[in-house]
């Protein structure tokens, strides 16, 4: 039997990769968690390109909100800089990643303060 990776669910059968929203960020984007599909059917694949987009979730989530936001956008300037020719798959997960999060937040933007200079 595998060994169980909570960060990671098959739906139908694709697996996803997910992370429970903590309560400092819950302001910005409501409860719940973050999900992003990893587009593959094969666990151990799955579970290698899982640990790439959780660590982006991870490292944006475990800033204090302000510096998050702005940790978010400079990743997101950096990602356009990428061709998308030389992009390996885990660098498509860590860009669709960032991708998650920005939605979620632009979802959001209309019921929460925006915070100075971001």
């Amino acid at each position: 039997m595998a060994a169980k990776a909570s960060y990671v669910e098959k739906v139908g059968s694709i697996y996803y990769v997910r992370q429970r929203i903590p309560r400092a960020w819950s302001q910005t984007f409501g409860d719940g968690v973050l999900r992003l599909s990893l587009r593959t059917s094969d666990r151990p694949t799955a579970l290698r390109l899982g640990v790439g987009a959780l660590s982006v979730f991870e490292e944006l989530l475990s800033k204090e909100t302000a510096d998050g936001l702005i940790h978010l956008m400079e990743h997101i300037i950096q990602e356009l800089d990428l061709n998308p020719d030389d992009m390996t798959r885990e660098d498509i997960i860590r860009r669709r990643a960032l991708q998650v999060i920005g939605a979620k937040l632009i979802r959001r933007v209309g019921d929460v303060e925006v915070v100075d200079g971001i």
